[in-house]
C-alpha cells in the first residue's frame, strides 16, 4: 500500500520539476519552451505567428500564397446551398462506402453518416471549425488511402 502511494507522489514531483524547468527555460528565452507555450495558446483562423517565431521561419512567396489559400479554405463555411460543397460531401461518402450508395443517398439526414463518425445524421453541421478545408482533406484521405481510411473508421466505431 505504501509503495503504491509513493508512485503518484513521484509522478507529481517529476511533473512539478518539469513545470519549473519549462518556466525557467521560458524565462531564459529557450526557443523550445517558447514554441511549447505558443502551442498551448488557443488558436483562431486569424491568429498570426508570433514575431519571434516568424523571424526563424522564412517562407517563400509561393509558400505564403499556399498558406493564405489554406487559411481561406478553412474560413469558408460549409453551405448546403452551395452545389460544389454538396458534391464534395457525396464524393467523400462514395469513397468510404461506394459510388452506388452515394447515388442513392437522400438529401439531408441519413443514419449512415453517424456510422462514418459524424456527430449526427446530418454531417453538414460538423464542419464548423475546419470549413471546406476539412471536407477536402477528408476526401483526399479517403481517395488516396482507402484501406487506411476504412480501417480508421472501423477502429473509431463504437
Amino acid at each position: 500500500p505504501q509503495a503504491a502511494s509513493s508512485k503518484p507522489l513521484a509522478a507529481s514531483a517529476s511533473l512539478g520539476q518539469q513545470r519549473r524547468k519549462t518556466r525557467r527555460a521560458e524565462e531564459e528565452g529557450n526557443t523550445f519552451a517558447r514554441v511549447l507555450a505558443a502551442w498551448n495558446e488557443p488558436v483562431g483562423i486569424a491568429t498570426v505567428a508570433p514575431a519571434w517565431l516568424k523571424e526563424g521561419v522564412v517562407c517563400t512567396e509561393e509558400e505564403e500564397e499556399c498558406l493564405a489559400q489554406l487559411r481561406h479554405l478553412a474560413s469558408v463555411a460549409y453551405s448546403q446551398e452551395e452545389p460544389t460543397h454538396e458534391l464534395q460531401l457525396r464524393r467523400y461518402f462514395a469513397a468510404v462506402r461506394s459510388p452506388a450508395e452515394a447515388r442513392e443517398l437522400p438529401e439531408g439526414k441519413d443514419p449512415r453518416w453517424k456510422e462514418l463518425g459524424f456527430q449526427a445524421e446530418d454531417p453538414r453541421t460538423d464542419f464548423r471549425g475546419g470549413g471546406l478545408l476539412a471536407l477536402q482533406n477528408m476526401c483526399f484521405l479517403a481517395e488516396a488511402y482507402p484501406e487506411r481510411t476504412v480501417r480508421m473508421l472501423r477502429e473509431a466505431a463504437p
